[in-house]
């Protein structure tokens, strides 16, 4: 049995940067994923999946400083984040290739919907300023 889905998360009013949450009731994790990433780059917008769950205390604060009008939200600004719940996409997370030994992951996605190049995870924020890590998800945006 699946947890109950999140309702997608907008944006709040400081930062432009466009959470989207997959949603087990839409149908597949990978469709999902190629619509949200086509619309993304429709919009010339960067795009990543986010890998997280909502136990994750690192994936809270992500998710805090996303939506702050702070370093890291001006960071990823106008960007499109796919977030995927790994509580609940296990299975599906694994047969697209996206292994996340660590949350939170952000991946850059391919063509079909799978994950290309090296992930980013917290654990990569050398430091845990604010200023660390919108510098680091700066630049993995821009990869």
């Amino acid at each position: 049995m699946r947890p109950e889905a999140v309702p997608p998360i907008e944006p709040a009013p400081a930062s432009r940067v466009r959470l989207i949450d997959v949603d087990p009731d839409r149908g597949e994790l990978r469709e999902q994923i190629l619509a949200a990433a086509a619309q993304a780059k429709a919009d010339g917008r960067a795009v990543a999946v986010e890998l997280w769950a909502s136990w994750c205390p690192p994936c809270k604060k992500l998710d805090h400083l996303l939506r702050s009008a702070g370093p890291v939200a001006t960071a990823v600004d106008l960007a499109v984040l796919i977030r995927v719940d790994t509580d609940v996409f296990g299975d599906e997370l694994n047969a697209l290739g996206y292994t996340a030994p660590q949350i939170p992951s952000l991946y850059h996605v391919d063509a079909m919907g799978k994950p290309r190049g090296k992930p980013m995870s917290g654990a990569q924020w050398t430091r845990d300023s604010e200023a660390a890590i919108a510098e680091q998800l700066a630049t993995f945006l821009a990869g």
